[in-house]
């Protein structure tokens, strides 16, 4: 049986670091993103987002890749708390030697598809999308409504149907994120191979609401662009590791 190749994908990025290697008891590393993934096809799955309103045409499919990320930025680093270095008293064991950490991601968000419930173009594909009249990412961007959903129109069920949705896949960019996490900790020495380490760490620790992707089934008016879940909010915690 003959196999041949039907799909491709492009994925071109500028990508920026800066490192600063340990030093005076600091060390980080800064990292940038910006890139733009294209394909017909994201995932093994040749359904839902990747399913073409057409079965004889497969340029309505492609768009951005479902793992598009225009905008990525990442800081890590850690500091070693300069106080109390070297002292072998009570007051050096217990505030001396802390290590602080912390870790800042920010990004924008992943595309999505905006689908037609109905089979309106009578293709029995599955896969029909709305018309697109205007761009929709110039929404609130509120929870209520993320993008703009009046920039899609139903298709009109025409006698026969045979007719696609303007509107490409992939065509909105769901919410970002922006997550803040910071740690602190100590090693205490039991002996040269046993010691005891000491974590406080908190995730997500300004508590931002990083919310998830909003619905995109304009066959549901009522929840068609709300966004009905977020990621966690703020975490905290303690734990000790004993190492021998």
């Amino acid at each position: 049986r003959p196999t041949f190749s039907r799909f491709n994908s492009n994925y071109n990025a500028l990508q920026a670091k800066l490192e600063k290697r340990y030093s005076a008891g600091l060390s980080f590393t800064l990292s940038y993103t910006w890139g733009r993934a294209i394909d017909f096809q994201s995932s093994v799955n040749f359904g839902g987002e990747n399913r073409p309103q057409d079965a004889f045409s497969l340029s309505d499919v492609r768009g951005l890749a479902a793992f598009h990320v225009a905008h990525r930025f990442v800081a890590n680093y850690v500091y070693e708390l300069p106080w109390m270095q070297g002292r072998r008293d009570v007051l050096g064991l217990l505030a001396g030697g802390w290590r602080f950490t912390g870790l800042i991601s920010t990004q924008t968000g992943s595309p999505l598809t905006v689908n037609e419930p109905v089979d309106l173009s009578l293709r029995a594909l599955g896969a029909d999308r709305p018309d697109l009249i205007r761009d929709p990412n110039n929404g609130p961007k509120t929870p209520q409504q993320w993008f703009d959903t009046s920039a899609f129109v139903r298709l009109p069920a025409l006698a026969g149907g045979q007719r696609s949705g303007t509107a490409g896949r992939n065509v909105v960019i769901g919410p970002g994120l922006v997550q803040t996490d910071l740690g602190l900790m100590k090693d205490f020495r039991i002996t040269e191979r046993q010691k005891m380490q000491f974590r406080f760490e908190g995730f997500n620790v300004l508590n931002r609401a990083n919310f998830l992707n909003p619905l995109t089934n304009i066959g549901a008016p009522q929840t068609f662009g709300v966004i009905q879940q977020s990621r966690a909010a703020r975490i905290l915690q303690v734990a000790l590791k004993y190492s021998f």
